[in-house]
């Protein structure tokens, strides 16, 4: 049963006339109304009022509105179109080999992250799709964006909120400005906010950079320069409509006098009708007998006291046990009711409407101004991001300078390494110390933070169990048996936290092959660095140690369809040379490409002869050929590349043999065998055959060599450096004894002198007592 309630205004009037017409297209109207009737009418006017107020004219409210001459506003657009959206014959954009490696690397995710760190929802949705720039410069003004954000954050206090949610909603009602559509009270708070936050905005970045004389914050002062102060406008919106988005009356007397008649009409009908009540039935009404039905008041009776009042029945229950009853003689002062609502509506469509038209002189530097809002937005959830997730602020190389300045006699061109100390940044075209996956970084993450809630609430439990005067023993018992598996819970979490990679590339590098098991992480490997690689490039910090050092990279390719990849199952061979095929039609000088387990899916003799071909190719600097290439591989053949051509590069990944899991870490050489027995393995190379065990051999004997070298280098720094330590010490120990005996010297002299002084005037003492006798 619906109790009428004046401000609820015209809509719960309106559906009963429509709904009771047949008219399939009044119903769907009818039904639109029904999603809004728990607001107050200055909110709905561009929820179809003006649409229904086209409907028939032959019913009693209609009319009433018609009698009224009132001015609306042109129709709304339809909520939705049928069949606007259908295609016909029309064919799917073939993806890009780049759009599908976004995909297989799970960018989208990545955007989903980032995404929920932006507080207004224009700024999640652009978020949710990050544009990858186009050029070097782009995204070194992204990255200056993100660094100016986290530096506001850290250093003045907290990170700044933009505090305007409902962006698309303010989006959507500047649009209808600009087309003379009225608005709505709550759609015209929004605009007013929208004002208020751009100066609380520009107020705070104004005042953040008078303190920051680094410069840092430049990059936001220049955003929010445009933005100005709209105090004159933000009062005209107050005055007009409450922080609820009702319509002001108190400076619009035709709307308090609408008011005040319309209260005055449903007091004298709510009084009638219970007296009509308490007549014919001499039952005391009370609000629950007098009832809003499809926009009039009627007394809601019991199916015995119907024949009792003479009226109209409007609906009854389901059950037919209470029926609707519009008593005849109050069918004319509900019309007046009906004709008072009118001229609310009227006048709070005045309201509205002047309100409008003092808005839209100012609607591009409103619809700028939002634009501004969000791009804060955007740039505060990728600090927002980066600061939560730990991660380090990469420095964009310019590789073309780089391999200029390169020289032949600096040794190897170019190596991933492991002891990242002995290493110097300058060297390294790519350098991620520490690197990890932000995917399985924030998994880790959330999951070890519900454990450590869970665990948290465990004890507090127990603790209150344990409080108690009188307890059960086996609850205790069974609350400690729980708290211990939420310890462990959290124990394993702990110990399971991602393994971090160090992936550090030479200048001269383009190819790097990464041979392991299956098992060994390889392609978390690549993945990781081909995050890496569009994360800096969208202006993200990256999830690795300072310093962090990347090329930008025009695209980032992939060809990863193992069972590891979360998106794909596993490629044909077939798929494998398609997908390499538009890579190579799509790849610069200045891409990476990351290919996964080359030359598989086929002959073990032509795979490889395809893999030492595409890897070849990929080497060169122009169309076709790439800036980095890391390709996983089990082919020997492919590792042989290196020792003929120093643009390639060898590396494993280490397993853990006693553990059975891969450390993720990248060592020179070729994988273990992984625990098996030593019989296993002599058979399993005996079936080999010669050629390929002959080849194993060299390789092994080449890697072998190269790290006996390296050993022996790295022994001879070790005792190249501990000598400089002894020789620093010998003369820091020389230099104490020089002070110690030059103290020792003085110190003995100083007591010569003392005792002589003492001695002389004992003397003379002496000597003037002998004289007095």
């Amino acid at each position: 049963m619906d109790v009428l309630r004046p401000e609820l205004g015209i809509s719960k009037y309106m559906r009963g006339y429509v709904t009771s017409n047949s008219n399939p297209h009044h119903e769907a109207l009818a039904g639109g109304w029904n999603v809004a009737t728990s607001l107050p009418l200055s909110h709905r006017w561009s929820a179809g009022c003006i649409e229904l107020l086209n409907a028939k004219s032959h019913y009693p409210f209609f009319r009433a509105l018609k009698q009224q001459r009132l001015v609306l506003p042109h129709p709304i657009q339809p909520l939705c179109s049928y069949g606007s959206n259908l295609l016909s014959g029309s064919q799917e954009k073939e993806t890009s080999a780049a759009e599908e490696t976004l995909e297989l690397l799970e960018w989208p995710r990545v955007c989903k992250a980032v995404a929920e760190f932006a507080d207004t929802d224009l700024g999640k949705e652009r978020i949710r799709v990050l544009v990858l720039p186009d050029s070097k410069e782009d995204s070194e003004i992204l990255l200056s964006e993100t660094y100016a954000a986290v530096f506001m954050n850290t250093t003045y206090g907290g990170a700044f909120s933009c505090g305007v949610p409902q962006t698309s909603l303010i989006k959507h009602t500047l649009e209808k400005i600009r087309k003379g559509y009225v608005v709505s009270g709550l759609e015209a708070v929004a605009v007013g906010k929208v004002l208020q936050v751009s100066q609380s905005l520009k107020q705070s970045v104004d005042s953040c950079s008078r303190i920051d004389r680094s410069g840092a914050l430049q990059p936001l002062l220049r955003l929010v320069s445009p933005l100005g102060t709209y105090h004159d406008l933000i009062k005209v919106i107050e005055d007009a409509v409450d922080d609820h988005g009702f319509v002001k009356d108190e400076k619009h007397s035709e709307l308090k006098q609408a008011r005040i008649q319309e209260r005055s009409i449903e007091l004298k009908l709510r009084q009638l009708l219970r007296s009509i009540l308490q007549e014919k039935t001499g039952i005391a009404a009370s609000d629950q007998e007098v009832v809003n039905v499809d926009g009039r008041l009627c007394l809601a009776l019991s199916s015995e006291l119907w024949n009792k009042v003479s009226g109209i029945l409007l609906r009854s229950n389901p059950s037919g046990t209470i029926g609707y009853f519009e008593p005849t003689t109050v069918m004319s002062l509900n019309n007046k009711l009906n004709e008072a609502r009118a001229l609310v509506i009227q006048a709070e469509y005045n309201v509205l409407l002047g309100l409008v038209k003092k808005i839209l002189p100012f609607i591009d530097d409103i619809t700028t101004t939002l634009n501004i809002i969000v791009s804060f937005d955007v740039i505060m959830a990728r600090a927002k991001y980066s600061s939560w997730m730990g991660a380090t602020r990469p420095t964009l190389v310019n590789v073309d300078s780089m391999l200029e300045q390169w020289e032949e006699n600096t040794g190897h061109a170019a190596n991933l390494v492991d002891d990242v100390d002995q290493v110097s940044s300058h060297n390294y075209i790519v350098q991620l110390r520490s690197a990890l996956h932000p995917l399985l970084a924030q998994q880790h993450r959330e999951g070890l933070k519900e454990a450590k809630l869970g665990l948290k609430l465990k004890e507090k439990m127990l603790a209150r169990l344990h409080s108690r005067a009188v307890t059960r023993v086996d609850a205790v018992n069974e609350m400690e048996s729980s708290l211990v598996v939420a310890k462990n819970k959290v124990a394993a979490l702990e110990a399971a936290a991602p393994r971090a990679v160090n992936i550090l590339v030479k200048r001269k590098t383009r190819v790097v092959t990464i041979t392991g098991p299956n098992t060994g992480g390889k392609t978390v490997t690549m993945k990781t660095l081909g995050l890496a690689a569009l994360m800096a490039k969208a202006g993200l910090y990256v999830l690795a140690s300072e310093p962090v050092y990347m090329p930008w990279f025009d695209n980032v390719y992939a060809d990863i369809g193992d069972q590891q990849s979360l998106q794909q199952s596993l490629s044909t061979f077939s798929g494998h040379l398609l997908r390499i095929k538009r890579i190579r039609a799509e790849s610069t000088g200045h891409s990476l490409v990351l290919l996964d387990e080359v030359g598989a899916g086929t002959e073990s003799t032509q795979g490889a002869a395809l893999g030492m071909a595409l890897l070849e190719s990929l080497a060169e600097s122009d169309v076709g050929g790439s800036l980095l290439t890391v390709a996983t591989t089990h082919h020997p053949e492919l590792k042989m590349l290196k020792y003929r051509d120093n643009r390639f590069e060898n590396a494993c990944m280490e397993f853990d043999e006693h553990q059975l899991k891969p450390t993720y870490k990248l060592l020179w050489g070729i994988p273990e065998r992984l625990g098996l027995p030593k019989k296993i393995v002599e058979d399993a190379h005996s079936m080999l055959g010669v050629d390929k065990a002959d080849l194993n051999q060299i390789i092994l004997d080449l890697e072998q060599t190269r790290m006996n070298f390296q050993h022996d280098v790295a022994l001879g720094a070790k005792l190249l450096s501990e000598a400089k330590c002894s020789h620093r010490k010998l003369i820091a120990a020389t230099k104490e004894l020089d002070e110690f005996s030059m103290a020792l010297q003085l110190s003995k002299i100083s007591r010569i002198s003392t005792t002589a002084a003492v001695a002389r005037s004992t003397l003379h003492r002496f000597a003037r007592e002998a004289k007095q006798k």
